[in-house]
């Protein structure tokens, strides 16, 4: 029997190595999320931290209906029928797992934009807003770095790590938009830069615009809160978000409508 032929992409990513491969070069094309150090082609058998392979069958328990399939490490991991939400499963696995592996930087859960040559750093998970604000962000004309994780080195630097951004249709919390960064225009960083503003901010209707500058301790414990191996590397954790907020402006409390929000936080770069 003459075997399928496999395409692969390979890349590696703050000293992890990952390998994506499938039989179906369209699939492996469409599905490979975009990361900042980019994808090469790769035929050659490697010994990756880290293997997907992506696959599309016809499960025995519904005929005729196809399934798009995840197997990580030679094992299946996880399965839907839907394109969309199977990329985003994808997606939000490797960047878990980049997170949480990475042999360089920490990584926060937080939106990032750039203005005037600093870092507003919106922490939060999922359903916190982060994406939304940081939208308002990009279209009042600031740098887009990310809308879901912010990798800080130990010199408290922050770092690009952009995808489409996911933001939530209003009223419903199931279904999101993808909007491509490029696709609207807005600029996308390259450099690692200083936070400037760290932005733990809630979004409130009705109380709107309720904010107050607090410590840098403050900031470094809402930075903590949200990295994504803080556990694992608890002092190193700890030493790079005191650096990261040395000289930035800490806020906490509730916003309204990310619009004003986003004038506010650029006003205070200016």
């Amino acid at each position: 029997m003459q075997r399928e032929a496999m395409a692969a992409l390979v890349t590696r990513s703050c000293g992890l190595s990952i390998r994506a491969s499938s039989t179906d070069m369209d699939l492996l094309a469409e599905a490979v999320p975009w990361l900042p150090e980019g994808w090469l082609a790769d035929d050659a058998v490697t010994e990756p931290d880290r293997h997907y392979h992506l696959r599309v069958e016809e499960p025995p328990h519904t005929p005729g209906l196809l399934e798009y399939v995840i197997d990580v490490d030679g094992a299946e991991h996880r399965r839907h029928a839907d394109f969309g939400i199977f990329c985003d499963l994808l997606e939000n696995d490797l960047h878990h797992y980049i997170a949480t592996y990475t042999r360089g930087p920490n990584f926060v859960h937080a939106g990032v934009a750039v203005w005037s040559g600093k870092a507003i750093v919106i922490p939060g998970r999922s359903f916190a807003g982060k994406s939304t604000l940081t939208e308002a962000l990009l279209q009042a004309g600031a740098t887009y770095y990310s809308d879901d994780y912010a990798p800080i080195d130990e010199a408290g630097l922050v770092h690009p790590f952009p995808r489409h951004l996911r933001l939530r249709n209003r009223g419903d919390r199931l279904t999101q938009n993808r909007v491509d960064p490029a696709g609207e225009g807005w600029p996308i960083g390259d450099i690692a830069v200083p936070v400037g503003i760290v932005a733990a901010l809630r979004f409130d209707r009705e109380q709107g615009w309720s904010v107050e500058q607090t410590s840098r301790g403050a900031g470094v414990l809402a930075l903590l809160k949200n990295t994504v191996a803080a556990r694992e590397r608890p002092v190193d954790s700890m030493a790079v978000m005191a650096r990261a907020v040395e000289q930035a402006i800490v806020l906490e409390g509730t916003r309204g409508e990310a619009a004003e929000a986003a004038e506010r936080l650029l006003a205070l770069l200016n």
